[in-house]
């Protein structure tokens, strides 16, 4: 048996992830991809510090059936055959109300693996496109009726209600054969922090939590959808944080195209387009603007399942007359 570390050219990475002693995210909707050769893989993480609740992972071998599981030190996956294999290991939920930034002890510390042999997978070609965004972003709570009879405290079952890849966010880059790299945290906005200790939108952006600057990365589209959590704030405050994330995502990715999606709910959405307009004539930028009106009207409650699926659909049009995607 061979053992490689989380950096070895066997392992991709899509999403927001941080490489110090581990491959770390506190992003749901993150992934890596493992090319393996033999009968098993094993796959090793740093569970030190780690909540009650640890993260929840998909599991998919040669792009089959997904299967859920918590991350642990070590998950053992049988292949079929001795042939050759690919692993795509999902961050599928994150407890938001545990430590994502200060220290997170919700997170996801990748280690390395084991194996008969690895293999180099192909370089992913896909656009990259990326979403900023809160709760909604990250799928919580698209599944609220799971609850282990365990848990007292509803917080602790977020791992089970809560699901990446059935929110709005990843459904669309799916939809337009995109790769997804999704930064959504609980209660975040742009005028405030949030659960687990995230701070504002712009100040969070460069890292994976604090002190954990992001790696340069490809980013061909940016999805930005914050204001669900700014209702308490002025349109002045508002449009004053909107301007520095803006700089900020820009900054990062200058050729990436951006889109200013205005909350579901519509807070602040009306002063949004003369915004942008002002914004697009003061940075000499091409910032687009689509309205949101009547996508999503349950107010407060989160998207179900089908809800996101319809919002997706909604994005996924509008994206392809705006950009011109196929």
């Amino acid at each position: 048996m061979k053992t490689v570390r989380f950096d070895d050219a066997a392992v991709r990475y899509t999403g927001r992830w941080f490489f110090g002693d581990a491959a770390e995210t506190t992003c749901a909707g993150a992934y890596f991809e493992v090319g393996f050769t033999g009968a098993e893989l094993l796959l090793s993480f740093d569970m030190r510090g780690v909540s009650k609740t640890p993260p929840h992972l998909f599991l998919q071998l040669d792009g089959g059936a997904k299967f859920e599981a918590p991350t642990d030190a070590y998950l053992r996956v049988e292949a079929p055959d001795g042939g050759a294999h690919a692993l795509r290991v999902i961050v599928k939920s994150i407890d938001e109300c545990e430590s994502r930034w200060e220290n997170p002890n919700c997170r996801v510390s990748f280690l390395g693996c084991e194996a008969e042999g690895f293999r180099h997978l192909p370089t992913d070609t896909r656009p990259v496109i990326e979403f900023i965004g809160d709760s909604i972003t990250e799928g919580i709570l698209v599944d609220p009726e799971r609850r282990s009879p365990c848990y007292t405290d509803d917080r602790y079952n977020r791992v089970y209600q809560d699901d990446a890849t059935t929110g709005w966010a990843w459904r669309t880059a799916e939809a337009l054969g995109m790769a997804a790299r999704i930064m959504g945290y609980g209660a975040v906005g742009l005028t405030r922090g949030g659960s687990g200790g995230v701070p504002r939108a712009a100040l969070a952006y460069p890292y994976a939590y604090a002190g954990a600057v992001l790696p340069p990365a490809r980013v061909d589209y940016i999805v930005i959808n914050h204001g669900a959590n700014d209702s308490g704030a002025s349109d002045e405050e508002y449009l004053k944080r909107y301007e520095e994330l803006l700089d900020e995502v820009r900054a990062a990715h200058p050729e990436a195209h951006v889109l200013v999606l205005p909350s579901f709910w519509g807070f602040h959405a009306a002063v949004l387009p003369d915004f942008v307009a002002g914004y697009n004539a003061s940075r000499g930028a091409r910032v687009d603007f689509v309205p949101t009106d009547g996508w999503f009207t349950n107010f407060p409650e989160h998207p179900l399942r089908a809800e996101d699926c319809a919002i997706g659909e909604k994005l996924t049009e509008a994206l392809r007359g705006l950009w011109g995607l196929a």
